[in-house]
């Protein structure tokens, strides 16, 4: 999760809440990636180093 100043505390409670756990890293990362390749963000594939 990314800290942004226009969510409330709230905000941040309910994105944890209703967020994917990862038990690893590696786990996250790889979910990650997978949304970069293959998921709703693939049109950002090339955007990060």
């Amino acid at each position: 999760m990314a800290i942004s100043g226009h969510l409330t505390q709230a905000d941040n409670k309910k994105i944890i809440a209703n967020g994917q756990k990862y038990n690893t890293l590696q786990e996250a990362y790889d979910a990650y990636e997978k949304e970069l390749t293959d998921g709703k963000y693939k049109q950002y594939k090339n955007t990060l180093q």
